[in-house]
């Protein structure tokens, strides 16, 4: 057990019994709390995951170019720099 735990307990033994019974639902409470978070995460990641197939597989223009560094050097249109600065 680690020095929190162990303080943790200390603690709520010195309680009364409502009091640790209040306890007792706080932290099911959290521990709940902590299962939704995690589900959402994991909720959040297979929607990203789905997007980034959907974008990858997309016959896009992008999808086009067969060497991408060719196609910047060709197609960039370089600018001056603001306040008219080279």
């Amino acid at each position: 057990m680690n020095a929190i735990t162990e303080k943790i307990l200390h603690d709520v033994q010195e309680l009364p019994d409502d009091f640790q019974q209040e306890t007792l639902d706080f932290v099911q409470f959290l521990s709940s709390k902590r299962k939704k978070q995690q589900l959402h995460s994991e909720s959040n990641k297979e929607k990203i995951a789905l997007i980034l197939d959907r974008i990858t597989t997309r016959n896009s223009e992008l999808s086009k170019i067969k060497d991408p560094v060719s196609w910047q050097k060709n197609n960039r249109m370089d600018r001056d720099l603001p306040f008219g600065k080279k």
